[in-house]
């Protein structure tokens, strides 16, 4: 069990450390590209239990291999042998995948309550930023606000949401929450679901700026409605500040 525990962890961790060093390399490149990267990163992530996509280390990396059986050497007899880590990792797992499914039925009621305003914008109390939300029916959830904002500003963020929907957004972020409460003991594997959340917003704006919204006036409308918000788990949208507004 502790070489399976290993070997797991190690390849989560060179899937990730891959990913990171291609972000690097493409730091010049599009936003879009680089959620790319770390979109591809989760997908493997995901499959790797499956064992469907990362060769077999044992070939690979000997090295690594040897270290794991080391450790596995050090472990007290089979009978001695404590079930509280595979407990404490399953607990983990549990509690993660609670908060996603208590986001998924917030997210439902959000939608169920939200009032129609010209496709695919429905109002509703339940947010006080606009969000994106592609389960199923693509739609843009907006705060009652919303209808007195400026004109630009309504354009701007509805272009910002749109893209989102047109990129299935929320599904990725859905991916990578899933992976991350599979593999949460790795912080590689938070880093890699905070930088994809990260470039899909960054690649969201630069939609907005190629349909020819100005780059100062469209950092402007971010801070004012972004400032103290927090994007809820599985919704993408404008309340996630970008570097545009920092």
């Amino acid at each position: 069990m502790t070489d399976i525990w290993v070997v797991a962890f190690v390849k989560a961790t060179v899937v990730t450390a891959m990913a990171a060093c291609a972000d690097l390399t493409l730091r010049h490149a599009s936003a879009g590209v680089r959620h790319l990267v770390w979109l591809t990163a989760s997908a493997a992530l995901f499959l790797l239990p499956f064992g469907a996509l990362v060769p077999d280390l044992t070939l690979s990396a000997p090295i690594v291999m040897q270290a794991a059986g080391s450790i596995s050497s050090l472990s007290a007899p089979p009978g001695l042998r404590s079930p509280l880590p595979f407990f404490v990792w399953i607990a983990g797992c549990a509690l993660l995948l609670a908060r996603v499914v208590a986001s998924g039925v917030s997210i439902a009621r959000l939608v169920h309550r939200a009032q129609p305003a010209g496709h695919p914008v429905r109002v509703t109390y339940g947010v006080r930023v606009p969000f994106a939300c592609g389960f199923g029916r693509e739609l843009v959830l907006v705060p009652p606000a919303f209808e007195a904002w400026p004109e630009n500003r309504r354009r701007a963020v509805l272009l910002h949401e749109t893209a989102h929907l047109e990129r299935r957004d929320n599904w990725s972020l859905l991916l990578a929450e899933i992976v991350r409460a599979f593999y949460w003991p790795n912080p590689l594997v938070w880093y890699a679901a905070a930088r994809l959340r990260r470039e899909q917003e960054h690649a969201a704006d630069d939609s907005v700026l190629r349909a020819g919204i100005d780059a100062a006036e469209y950092a402007a409308h971010l801070i004012d409605i972004a400032r103290g918000q927090r994007a809820p788990l599985l919704l993408a949208g404008a309340a996630m500040r970008s570097e545009l507004a920092s």
